[in-house]
């Protein structure tokens, strides 16, 4: 597979940033923004990444945000640096990097355009972990992904719109593998005369191009589904999708030999939220595909509920529990998390803020349990008056 270098991500970000602006240009620009901020946080880890030893973590955080344009059209973009460092694991010291550019352009009261673009470089056993439940040895991943769109205001109860996607993954170790992919959603919304419920239907199609060390693999997959949005009072928003996804896959190795297969499993998506006062309240689960470092897609099943209340303007509490399985043909396992959250705000744009997190990894193939204890410490301020 063609690899593409972090240069060329960045110029096409730019190129894209470049013609969004001048497409803007034909109106004065009367917004522009720029935001600097800096993150500082301590964590007492006693298991650092799963791998059975405890530490403390320091990680700076400072990032840059940008926001250009006028009411009908808007250039977002950023960039982000972690860099992270331990007492005495020294050998799981990193940075991760991060970049991304939103833009709109609505043409007029019925056409708007959409693009998002997005450059990560980060490692491996910090995502797969929190994402999936894997533990893995230390590697650098680079993504990118860019997500054009459109939606058309058909009627005043009619809307469709379209995205397509472009993920590009590689790896720094050859065992994991690389893989792209690329497909788009098609989406439709009718809204009922009763001004609460817009009935939902939604079309996904996904090609999927693994190059595993020993072969290749090719998945295309399509997920139809259809549901309902409904506000059941003026605080409870519920939102339903519920179909089927269908996916064949041909499996080529230099070992194992060709193979294909096809599967078909159920697919939904449905959450609500509760909204009163001083208090929000989120309740989620869905039920998807997702690539893997394996060479192969992962199955998730996934359940998630969080809250917030504000006891001031300045002083908050949030939480967070989630449990989710992933199965793959070489892993199965369950996961479950919860973090507690306290934040006060210093003053206007300066914050201090005070969690723990509970992390559970049940792994199904060995039968083994570990956890995961984190206590965190950070501090935060940015700079919207600067520029």
């Amino acid at each position: 597979m063609k690899r593409i270098s972090s240069r060329a991500v960045c110029a096409k970000i730019v190129l894209m940033l470049l013609l969004f602006c001048f497409w803007g240009s034909h109106a004065k620009a009367e917004r522009l923004k720029i935001v600097p901020q800096v993150n500082a946080r301590t964590t007492q880890d006693d298991n650092v990444l799963m791998k059975g030893e405890g530490d403390t973590e320091w990680r700076l955080m400072p990032q840059m945000s940008a926001e250009y344009g006028q009411e009908d059209w808007m250039v977002s973009g950023g960039a982000k640096l972690d860099i992270i460092r331990y007492s005495e694991l020294t050998q799981f010291d990193r940075e991760n990097v991060s970049g991304w550019v939103k833009a709109k352009n609505e043409l007029d009261e019925r056409f708007s355009l959409t693009m998002d673009a997005k450059f990560t470089q980060d490692y491996t056993f910090e995502r797969e972990l929190e994402e999936s439940g894997y533990q893995t040895d230390k590697s650098l991943r680079t993504e990118q992904s860019y997500i054009p769109g459109v939606e058309w205001k058909v009627t005043e109860k009619d809307v469709l719109s379209f995205s397509a996607s472009f993920l590009d993954v590689k790896y720094e170790k050859r065992e994991y593998a690389d893989y792209w992919a690329g497909g788009g959603v098609l989406g439709y919304s009718h809204a009922l005369n009763d001004e609460r419920t817009r009935l939902l239907g939604q079309f996904d199609y996904r090609h999927l191009v693994f190059d595993r060390p020993d072969g290749d693999t090719l998945q295309d997959t399509y997920t139809l589904m259809g549901g309902v949005g409904y506000k059941l009072t003026e605080v409870i928003d519920v939102r339903a999708l519920i179909g089927a996804s269908y996916s064949q896959t041909d499996y080529d190795s230099n070992v194992r030999g060709n193979s294909e297969t096809d599967n078909l499993m159920s697919s939904w998506d449905v959450g609500g939220t509760y909204t009163w006062d001083k208090w929000l309240f989120t309740l989620s689960t869905d039920r998807s595909e997702s690539p893997s470092i394996y060479g192969e897609s992962t199955v998730r099943n996934r359940v998630r509920f969080s809250g917030r209340y504000n006891f001031t303007e300045r002083f908050s509490a949030t939480g967070e529990t989630g449990y989710y399985t992933t199965s793959t043909e070489n892993n199965d396992s369950e996961t479950y998390y919860v973090n507690p959250k306290l934040r006060y705000n210093i003053w206007e744009d300066g914050w201090v803020a005070f969690d723990y997190k509970y992390l559970n990894i049940f792994n199904k193939e060995d039968d083994r349990n570990t956890d995961q204890n984190r206590v965190f410490l950070e501090f935060g301020v940015s700079f919207p008056e600067l520029f």
